[in-house]
């Protein structure tokens, strides 16, 4: 009996030791994605700044030119496993990961309130984020998505139009950055960006002629 008790006790020291790595092992894994996410916010944001016309953007058919191909189809993550960059579009759109029609992504909900001006996500950024830079040593690769989308302020009812001048809405866009791992890893960053006007000599909040208007983390649901 001493002798199962003490194997039992074993047993529970290395059951207790295997948790506590793999919580680690989650906890960096989750910071290291949320870094990801917010250099690929930054990157879109640079990009950006290079775009002349943001209806173009809204529209899907300008990308940045951090892009590894074209964007429909899917992409391999380092564990083999895979996405779709059309799915997460449409995931974004309307909840959906095979497309939306007009009615879905005019549908009324608690993230998407503003009926016929509800934003038509398109991929912006989308690559390896080992492609930024040389990794160091033990490094993960997280695959980098930041979509665009029409901001709130709009009243068109165009999601693929960046408002003329004078309406409300112009030269705003909504960004949403994911950084998806393995394991269904996936950290998301949403922000409210803005073409920084010719007479705004700030440089708080403003990268090369487009200003951040708020920034915030969401938890992505499978984490």
């Amino acid at each position: 009996m001493v002798l199962v008790l003490l194997s039992a006790l074993g047993a529970g020291l290395v059951f207790s030791s295997a948790l506590e790595v793999r919580l680690a092992a989650n906890d960096r894994d989750l910071h290291e994605a949320r870094h990801a996410a917010d250099a690929g916010l930054a990157l879109a944001v640079a990009e950006l700044a290079h775009q002349s016309d943001w209806t173009a953007v809204l529209a899907g058919a300008a990308h940045a030119s951090f892009a590894d191909g074209p964007p429909p189809g899917t992409r391999m993550l380092r564990d083999g496993s895979t996405i779709d960059l059309s799915s997460l579009e449409s995931e974004a759109t309307c909840g959906r990961e095979d497309g939306c029609t007009t009615a879905e992504r005019q549908a009324v909900t608690l993230d998407r309130p503003w009926g016929a001006n509800n934003p038509a996500w398109r991929v912006f950024v989308y690559g390896p984020s080992g492609s930024l830079a040389a990794e160091p040593p033990g490094a993960r690769d997280w695959y980098l998505v930041v979509l665009v989308g029409d901001d709130q302020a709009e009243q068109d009812d165009d999601p693929a139009r960046d408002a003329d001048s004078g309406e409300p809405g112009n030269g705003v866009l909504a960004l949403r950055a994911l950084a998806l791992g393995p394991r269904g890893m996936r950290q998301r960053i949403d922000a409210t960006v803005a073409r920084r006007p010719a007479d705004d000599k700030s440089e708080i909040g403003t990268t090369s002629g487009v200003r951040v208007l708020s920034w915030r983390a969401v938890l992505a649901p499978n984490n």
